[in-house]
C-alpha cells in the first residue's frame, strides 16, 4: 500500500512538472462494518472492509492517475460474544492488491480475473475520464446481493465484474480532498 501511495505521488510530481499546469492529489476512502457470518442471531465473524483511493486530477477535475486499493479485515467472535484472539487476523495485513493471486476470486470471476486485474482495468478505464463521466457511470446488478453497482459500460463488460459504488464514492471522495 506504501509502494502504491508513493508511486502516485512520483507520478504526479512527474505530471506537474510536464504539464505545467496545476495538478491536484486527494486522497479518498470508503469503510464499511458489517456482520460477515452469523448462526440464529449469534454473531461468528465481523469484518471490516477499507477502500483507499489516491488520485491526480487536473484543473477541469480530469483524472490523471488512480490507484485503488482495498483491505479486508476479520474479527471472529466466541458464543460469548467476546473477539476469538486466536482465530481472528492479528499482526499486519495485506491489501488485495497486495495479495495479487493469493487473494483467490479467480476462480468463482465469470471473467476468469483476480481482484487486482479487475482494479487495474477500472483504473485504467477512469484514467482521462473526469470525476463527473466517472461516477456517472452506469452500472447495473450483479450477479447476487452483494453486488448492486457492477460496471453496465462495454469497455468493462470483459474485464469489471466487481461491485464499483464504493470504488466510485472513494474517488469522489479523493477529488473534494484535492489539494
Amino acid at each position: 500500500m506504501k509502494k502504491l501511495l508513493a508511486l502516485s505521488f512520483a507520478l504526479l510530481v512527474l505530471l506537474a512538472a510536464c504539464s505545467g499546469g496545476a495538478v491536484k492529489t486527494g486522497l479518498g476512502h470508503s469503510v464499511k462494518l458489517g456482520i460477515q457470518n452469523h448462526d440464529n442471531g449469534v454473531l461468528k465473524r465481523a469484518r471490516a472492509d477499507a477502500i483507499f483511493v489516491a488520485a491526480s486530477f487536473d484543473n477541469n477535475g480530469k483524472i490523471l492517475s488512480v490507484s485503488i486499493d482495498n483491505a479486508q479485515v476479520d474479527a471472529n467472535v466466541k458464543e460469548d460474544g467476546t473477539l476469538d484472539t486466536e482465530k481472528s487476523v492479528a499482526g499486519p495485513q495485506q491489501s488485495k492488491q497486495d495479495k495479487k493471486d493469493n487473494y483467490g476470486m479467480k476462480g468463482s470471476s465469470g471473467i476468469g480475473k483476480e481482484w487486482y486485474e479487475q482494479a487495474n482495468a477500472l483504473e485504467d478505464w477512469m484514467t482521462g475520464k473526469t470525476i463527473t463521466e466517472v461516477t456517472g457511470m452506469k452500472t447495473k446488478a450483479g450477479a447476487d446481493a452483494g453486488h448492486p453497482s457492477v460496471p453496465d459500460v462495454s469497455d468493462l463488460a470483459t474485464s469489471v465484474t466487481i461491485d464499483v459504488g464504493d470504488y466510485l464514492a472513494a474517488v469522489q471522495n479523493a477529488y473534494d480532498n484535492a489539494k
